[in-house]
């Protein structure tokens, strides 16, 4: 849909434009309420001479205009520029191709969930209640035509030898299982398979259920930290449901097979060499019960293990890349100019139709610009009326719906809801290598974040400026507080604007950031897996154990047999468990970088590339991969460039042992002029600090700082920086008049 917007966006039209960039294209229902909600305001930009008029919409009661901002019509060719008309912005490199394709996702291209046939596509679409039921009885009823009406009709002995009639519990049949009457299997699988689909619909309604208790009783932030905890039972519900479903099924076949004194019981025990199978089907279960009980405790425990390391490690930095992609949203307004509706472009009782507003011109001249606000100002009824009776004739329509298919939009309505909100609670707790997917806006490549930028600052910059600044952003937002937050994602230096640089750079680093969090959460996905593997071999073992003391067999002789084997197993393994446990405290616990991190050890930078349970792959700047196991790396000093804040490096020079004061002085003023012209990049300090004297080399020691905005995440930014410092420093001395003695190169340390 955003795709569609944008390719429309870079297809010149001569139909008029909807004025307002902050409203979408409205429709039949919305015309109204748009045209309503709507005002006319005008920005002053404090970079241009001109007065800058944008329609913007006033949906934030507390943030009234200013006094200079008056109502007018807003000429359609400053409201939003074409993204193709770049002028003289174009100067700047961004670096873009412009043969990559598109920059925004098309949604239309995802795949549509396949229904496996009419009835699982009709019960999809009921409620959960519903679809627990039908199956229960569909199923149900299978089973009874298979076995028990097979069984009453041609087996069931209703009468004794006699020809008296026999009480139920003394039925018998010559068609058994076991001896057992196929309808008494039937009844028990029907009743054990109704208890299935109870317990899936009651264990999905109790965390709803206690959580709004807790929230009733304690307040909302207990309902909320109730609703962490509970998120692992959501995690887990087909698992718990399977093991408490093993568990009534046990309590079941005991009070319906082995309890009742039934009379093919006896017939069975009759027999002296009989073997009492109903006694094992109940271990059997006993057992399914116990083995999925510690299943889940494990399932639990991997769980746990990954959310808390999920959300100490990525939770805040996919919420920052879900707030930018929401800004990027908005802003991506200005890329996609969409022609008014028909009742817009032709209001009733207009033969004429409201003129170009330029945008896919060169630009409009002033008089048709005003005569365009005038039109539109004239129209404003008329587009209320035909707004209103659109909407009139969508609600008739309406109306005309027969009352089953209003019941099935409501239950297909209803029942997307509630599967997208159990989607939004699992998703804070599972490790989702899906979880920026909704981020579609974001670029993919560099490539396209780079044409992104580009698009973004030449629809956005007013005419004559070269930065932008917040009054650029208000008409995509509903308030200027909510614009003011979006303009400092991008305003990184905290100066008041957002030149060409700094929107390529943010919105790259953007790009970079999503597929790096992808690419650490599919990684750390495989390392739990791993984890899970472990933990579940153990796991296997212990129910192993406990079977074989339900069945009472020898377990002695058995862990005799297991013992002889493992004792020399260890000295041939003990070094790998020492160091995969090792590596799983190192992963999980210490965590000290993420796939994409630029890294320091031993003094070597690396960057990140992949992460499993034993080792970590590492890129050189050369290109050479290095493969480091954790157990290695868990006793290194590692530097985290990406997780640091602002950075800053000393840089030694020797100057000649004769400059006075007045030079160095000289020296710090010419610098400290450099820094403010380069405010973006460097913290505005700077200082000469005389480290040593040099009598034999008739030098000073000195040491200078280059205060870093930013890290050095980007080392080709990073030098780039450096060397237009040393650059600058270099003239400044030249023009200070500061000697340097001999072979005095100089020296560079790391903070």
């Amino acid at each position: 849909m955003m795709m569609a917007a944008y390719q429309q966006a870079m297809t010149p039209s001569p139909a008029a434009l909807n004025p307002s960039p902050a409203q979408p294209a409205p429709s039949a229902d919305a015309l109204a309420v748009a045209s309503a909600s709507t005002s006319q305001a005008t920005l002053l930009h404090p970079t241009s001479t001109a007065r800058r008029r944008v329609a913007v919409p006033q949906t934030d009661a507390d943030d009234p205009m200013t006094e200079d901002e008056e109502i007018a019509p807003a000429p359609a060719a400053d409201v939003r520029r074409h993204v193709s008309a770049h002028g003289k912005k174009e100067a700047f490199n961004w670096d873009a191709d412009q043969d990559a394709g598109s920059v925004l996702d098309d949604d239309s291209s995802a795949t549509k969930h396949r229904r496996c046939g009419c009835l699982c596509g009709w019960l999809d679409r009921l409620p959960y209640w519903a679809q627990c039921l039908m199956r229960a009885i569909v199923g149900d009823a299978v089973i009874f035509v298979v076995f028990g009406i097979t069984d009453l009709s041609f087996g069931i002995r209703y009468t004794d030898d006699k020809g008296d009639a026999v009480s139920f519990i003394n039925w018998t049949s010559p068609l058994q299982i076991g001896n057992m009457p196929l309808l008494m299997w039937s009844i028990y699988i029907m009743a054990s398979w109704t208890l299935h689909f109870a317990t899936l619909f009651v264990l999905s309604i109790v965390p709803n259920i206690l959580q709004r208790v807790f929230g009733l009783a304690l307040g909302s932030y207990y309902e909320e930290r109730m609703g962490e905890y509970l998120n692992y039972f959501r995690v887990l519900h087909k698992r718990i449901t399977f093991t408490m479903w093993n568990l009534l099924s046990n309590v079941l076949w005991t009070s319906f097979v082995i309890v009742p004194d039934w009379k093919w019981k006896r017939d069975l025990g009759e027999n002296p060499d009989t073997w009492y199978w109903y006694h094992y089907v109940s271990k059997v279960l006993l057992s399914l019960f116990i083995g999925q009980a510690l299943w889940v405790g494990e399932k639990l425990v991997t769980e746990i293990i990954a959310t808390l390391f999920f959300r100490r490690a990525y939770k805040d930095r996919i919420k920052l890349s879900k707030q930018a992609n929401s800004v990027l949203e908005k802003l991506a307004v200005s890329l996609t100019p969409r022609r008014p509706s028909h009742a817009a472009t032709r209001p009733s009782g207009s033969a004429t139709p409201l003129p170009s507003s330029g945008i896919n011109t060169p630009r409009g001249s002033a008089a048709a610009a005003a005569a365009a606000g005038r039109n539109a100002s004239a129209s404003v009824t008329d587009f209320e009326s035909a707004a209103a009776e659109a909407t009139a004739n969508v609600a008739a329509k309406k109306k005309k719906a027969t009352g089953i298919t209003r019941v099935g939009n409501f239950i297909s309505k209803r029942a997307q809801i509630t599967l997208n909100t159990v989607a939004a609670e699992l998703n804070n707790v599972i490790l989702d290598p899906n979880a920026l997917s909704s981020a579609s806006t974001i670029p993919k490549s560099q490539t396209a974040a780079h044409a992104l930028a580009r698009d973004l600052f030449n629809a956005l910059v007013a005419d004559g400026a070269d930065e932008l600044v917040v009054e650029d952003f208000e008409p995509y937002f509903g308030s200027r507080h909510e614009a003011k937050r979006a303009f400092k994602l991008f305003d990184k230096n905290a100066s008041g604007d957002i030149s060409p640089l700094e929107m390529k750079a943010v919105v790259a680093t953007w790009a970079q950031e999503k597929e790096d969090i992808e690419h650490s959460i599919k990684d750390i996905r495989s390392a739990v897996r791993s984890l899970d593997w472990m933990l579940g071999a153990v796991v296997m073992f212990i129910i192993f154990l406990i079977v074989c003391n339900i069945f009472q067999l020898p377990v002695a002789s058995y862990m005799s047999a297991v013992a002889a084997v493992l004792v020399p197993s260890t000295f041939v393994f003990g070094g790998t468990l020492k160091e995969t446990f090792e590596s799983i405290i190192f992963l999980f616990i210490s965590h000290f970088y993420d796939v994409g991190d630029l890294i320091a050890v031993d003094g070597v930078y690396f960057t990140v590339k992949s992460m499993s349970i034993l080792n970590t792959t590492l890129q050189r700047g050369d290109g050479k991969l290095v493969y480091a196991p954790n157990s290695v790396l868990s006793h290194k000093m590692i530097d985290n460039v990406r997780r640091s804040g602002h950075m800053s490096e000393d840089v030694t020079i020797k100057i000649a042992l004769d400059t006075t004061e007045a030079q160095l002085d000289d020296l710090r003023d010419k610098m400290l002029a450099f820094l403010e012209a380069e405010a973006r990049e460097f913290h505005v300090a700077f200082a000469v600090v005389i480290k040593e004297v040099l009598l034999a080399e008739r030098a000073l020691r000195c040491q200078v700082t280059i205060s870093h905005k930013g890290n050095w995440q980007p080392m080709g930014k990073r030098a780039a920086r450096r060397n237009r410092f040393m650059f600058a420093l270099k003239q400044a001395l030249v023009e200070a008049k500061i000697g340097c003695p001999d072979s005095a190169a100089p020296e560079s340390a790391e903070h």
